[in-house]
């Protein structure tokens, strides 16, 4: 009894673990190919031990709708109507079945089986049945729409209408009940339920642009592209407005499956016969600018241009608009741009662009005043500690005399290296600095010469005595700094000899190899604004045989360092560092850095560093000046600069060629 007693209690647990699988997955709506075969194995289990049936109509339904596996499908629908003989959907799956097999013989006889199980329980005019749609999608949609059997479908209809006691309108009220049905599935985000229900409406009647869109989206959320590409254009085919239905579709390609090529060429169509929509003509600058970024720029321009010519009271049109002049180095028409945006309601969003512009053109002192915007921005506003007392923030020059001065790091890791020079500086006015940084920081800019006693991040500022407090990246504006006096370009930080010493003996392999720091990626920053290089792109330089390549970065998320090839002359030292003062030390011992724009490009100037510094086409706001033989912030940084946008493989040979390596 109590053996008999723990086997069912095991059955019962293997129940619900199987239970606990699908509704986990059909809760989360992720019907991937590897989800749907735990979904088919658990439905495998409970059958097993419940012998429940239903369960061999859900494996047929993941064979047919989702793996297109239609002898999986039948073998369970067949198994499954052997023992429910009535259920119309299922019939209706194995008709459909048969009909691909080209079973004539079959398909009819499932097919009369469908119609008659669809109305055995009629007995109101509009019953409230589920498998009476199904039987309408028999007569009309495998009957009348299947064009190689169009006589049997029309006899098939006209059974239906036999049996209904409802007129030759019989549909309608079955496909409304239908919408509304699917309706309420999208809203609760049952994308399969809706989206079958939504193709059953469709496949009999037209639906409303608003539904068909519905659909669309339940399909993009199962992503079933495919699926969605033939609705889309089967839309086509029968939408009465051909124009409105290019508009239609462009927006669904690229908002629900990202095809900007395709949506381009849609919208374009469409703006042939329809050229009064500005929403349409600043997508299409839109999606240029996204997809060729800096091609076709007097295309984008075009676009953006028009869209303000009938809407010139749309700040988003204005913006587009300054951003791209700003690309083409038209600063006067990208200010006037700017200008007029800042007229209309300006935010504080508005504000802070504006800023970044001015600074990406060397204006310091108008720019950095913008610049102050940053903390009360709409969208992802800087951070800045809110215990910091506001009627102590630093303000003026005027204020610091004589006055004990608390300086707060802000942002990454590579702004505080770059702007810490505006401390020392700071220092040789103040009575006193405190400067609080990133505890990574904290070593390295104690061992260098700032004038400021340096604060980890985790300081409780209740402790110190300090008359004002400030961001560092205001620094700038409240020292008056103009692009032309940036100070101490040269070298403001230096790192510990011993530790310098300490690596060399530890790491470098080979004295007498000339040896290359290289850093390729930031953070994910630097990798939304088109900064980072994929690793592979250094080959040729790596498989040099006179050199030694360092990698320098700490982490590497996408592995690449793994995927390089044994030839490869490389040494990961950065997935040892702890400290900026480890990376420090490596960046002393060696010969060149070569690093994009992130934190190592900072850290190699500030220390003096002989360095080349790789930039994309389109710069951050920062560098203003990157033409010359050093990029203005950092003396010992030559610059190189990509033609094309991600074009790199010029720049690195043009490197090769001038270090004659």
């Amino acid at each position: 009894m109590h053996n008999n007693m723990n086997i069912n209690i095991n059955i019962l647990s293997i129940i619900r673990e199987n239970q606990d699988i699908i509704n986990k997955i059909l809760h989360e709506q992720n019907l991937n190919a590897q989800n749907l075969k735990k979904m088919i194995e658990a439905y495998e289990n409970l059958y097993e031990y419940t012998n429940d049936i239903k369960y061999k109509k859900n494996i047929g339904n993941i064979y047919y709708f989702y793996f297109n596996d239609k002898d999986k499908a039948l073998e369970n629908f067949s198994e499954y109507i052997s023992k429910i003989h009535n259920d119309s959907s299922v019939l209706h799956l194995i008709s459909n079945i048969y009909k691909s097999k080209k079973d004539n013989t079959n398909y009819k006889k499932y097919l009369e089986m469908a119609i008659n199980s669809s109305f055995l329980n009629i007995h109101n005019s509009i019953p409230n049945s589920e498998d009476v749609i199904l039987g309408l999608n028999i007569g009309v949609a495998a009957g009348l729409s299947m064009n190689d059997d169009v006589k049997y479908g029309v006899e098939v209809y006209k059974k239906i209408l036999q049996y209904s006691p409802i007129p030759a309108n019989i549909m309608t009220p079955y496909l409304n009940l239908e919408l509304k049905k699917a309706n309420q599935l999208f809203k609760d985000e049952n994308w399969l339920e809706a989206m079958i229900k939504y193709k059953n409406i469709f496949n009999n009647s037209t639906l409303e642009e608003g539904d068909f869109i519905r659909l669309i989206d339940c399909l993009a959320e199962l992503k079933e592209t495919d699926l969605a590409m033939e609705y889309l254009k089967k839309y086509e085919e029968t939408a009465k407005d051909k124009v409105r239905a290019d508009y239609v579709i462009g927006d669904l390609l690229y908002f629900k499956f990202n095809k900007i090529p395709e949506s381009i060429e849609r919208f374009e169509r469409y703006i042939l016969s329809n050229q009064t929509d500005a929403l349409v003509y600043n997508t299409l600058g839109h999606l240029y600018s996204t997809y060729y970024n800096d091609k076709f720029l007097d295309k984008q321009l075009n676009y953006f241009l028009k869209a303000h010519e009938l809407n010139p009271n749309s700040k988003t049109f204005i913006r587009n608009i300054a951003l791209i002049y700003s690309k083409m180095n038209d600063f006067k028409n990208a200010d006037k741009y700017y200008n007029l945006m800042l007229k209309l309601n300006p935010s504080y969003n508005d504000y802070f662009d504006y800023g970044c512009f001015l600074i990406h053109n060397g204006d310091f002192k108008k720019g950095y005043k913008y610049f102050l915007n940053r903390f009360n921005k709409e969208t992802k506003p800087a951070l800045y500690p809110p215990m910091l007392p506001s009627d102590k923030l630093l303000k003026t020059q005027k204020e610091i005399a004589n006055k004990t001065i608390l300086v707060q790091c802000e942002q990454g890791y590579g702004d505080s290296i770059m702007y810490a020079r505006f401390v020392k500086e700071l220092s040789t006015i103040a009575k006193k600095v405190l400067f609080i940084v990133q505890n990574e920081l904290v070593d390295l800019f104690k061992t260098s010469s700032l004038g400021a006693e340096i604060l980890p991040l985790d300081t409780d500022f209740a402790q110190l005595d300090y008359d004002y407090h400030v961001p560092i990246m205001n620094l700038p504006y409240i020292l008056g700094t103009k692009s032309s006096s940036i100070p101490h370009t040269n070298k403001y930080l230096t790192v510990d000899e011993k530790k310098v010493e300490h690596f060399a003996c530890e790491f470098i392999t080979n004295k007498n190899k000339f040896k290359i720091g290289l850093s390729f990626e930031g953070n994910d920053v630097s990798r939304d604004l088109n900064r980072d290089i994929e690793l592979n792109k250094f080959l040729p330089l790596m498989t040099k045989k006179n050199i030694d390549v360092y990698i320098l970065q700490h982490e590497d998320p996408k592995k690449q360092i793994d995927k390089l090839p044994s030839k490869c002359n490389i040494i990961n030292v950065g997935k040892d560092f702890t400290t900026f003062e480890d990376t420090a030390s490596a960046i002393k011992n060696m010969d060149l850095i070569i690093t994009t724009d992130n934190v190592i490009l900072n850290l190699a100037g500030a220390l003096g560093v002989k360095t080349i510094g790789i930039f994309n086409k389109f710069t951050e706001y920062r560098w203003f000046d990157i033409k010359g033989e050093d990029v203005r912030w950092y003396k010992s940084i030559k610059p190189y600069q990509a033609k094309n946008m991600d074009e790199w493989d010029e720049i690195i040979n043009q490197i090769i060629t001038d270090l004659q390596l």
